[in-house]
């Protein structure tokens, strides 16, 4: 007799016994359904914790930046007192130990010397006249703005002849510098012709500041500087290193360029004259043609 075959119809209804095709298809999608929120939740979590730690990253990365750039910063400032400790900060030391000297010799003598103001800017008299030969309008002096621009005129008229056929000119008035001035901060550097050294209102290189310097409701006297065959740009690096200190209306001491008319960046004009006024518009200083 052949061996009988399996019966695969009934083996496979006995395990199905049961179920129907409509359960199949429920536990499907439910298994389907659990799936997609699974993988919802582990890529939610996964993209909050890769914003978090991103954030930090950033933020550690900002953070450490700064702190780089300012420790670069304070090094770079170190080192560069350091250099000038031997140098540019001594002479400093230099000039008012000559300062003690000399006044230690006027008093020996009985007798104030030349050299004894020249540490004092406000005792050192009128700056070099760096414009010798110009047309000056000294009755100018006393006068308000308007009534100097009035003489001028009447006088170029009459003198065309000299003022290259102009019958006016132009006035440009700059006001004395005052301490309430809003620029009070910033120390002149007055260059050579080129302006490419650094003079002095003296010609010899000394800078001065005239007024006192406030920290912490404290004022000191800062300066002279000496900045004779240095560049604008390394007299005031000197200036600003020897006075760091941010004064107590929250500004640093800076520097103002300023070249003498005739150079390069400050062309005569032939149709202008520069004088200086004081802040009520009063002529102090005789206008200068040029």
């Amino acid at each position: 007799t052949a061996p009988r075959k399996p019966n695969n119809t009934a083996t496979m209804v006995k395990e199905n016994a049961g179920t129907t095709p409509s359960d199949r298809t429920r536990r499907t999608r439910i298994a389907l359904i659990l799936s997609i929120f699974c993988f919802l939740s582990l890529y939610t979590m996964d993209e909050s914790e890769f914003r978090s730690s991103n954030q930090e990253s950033l933020s550690s990365s900002e953070n450490r930046r700064q702190l780089i750039s300012d420790n670069v910063w304070e090094a770079d400032l170190q080192a560069r007192q350091l250099r000038l400790k031997g140098s540019d900060l001594n002479k400093k030391q230099r000039l008012q130990i000559e300062r003690k000297r000399m006044l230690e010799e006027d008093l020996a003598a009985g007798e104030p010397s030349a050299n004894s103001n020249k540490w004092n800017a406000k005792g050192r008299g009128p700056p070099t006249d760096r414009y010798n030969g110009k047309h000056r309008f000294e009755d100018c002096v006393g006068l308000t703005i308007q009534a100097c621009q009035g003489k001028i005129n009447a006088y170029v008229a009459s003198h065309k002849e000299d003022f290259h056929n102009h019958t006016s000119l132009n006035l440009s008035v700059r006001k004395l510098r005052e301490e309430t001035d809003t620029s009070y901060y910033k120390v002149v550097l007055t260059t050579n012709l080129e302006g490419t050294l650094v003079e002095g209102i003296y010609a010899d290189g000394m800078i001065y500041y005239p007024w006192g310097w406030q920290v912490a409701g404290e004022v000191t006297e800062v300066g002279p500087w000496d900045c004779a065959a240095k560049t604008p740009e390394e007299c005031c690096e000197m200036i600003q290193l020897d006075v760091p200190e941010m004064d107590d209306q929250g500004n640093y001491m800076a520097c103002f360029v300023e070249e003498p008319v005739g150079g390069a960046h400050n062309p005569e004009h032939e149709d202008r004259a520069i004088g200086v006024s004081d802040n009520l518009g009063k002529i102090v200083r005789a206008p200068i043609y040029h």
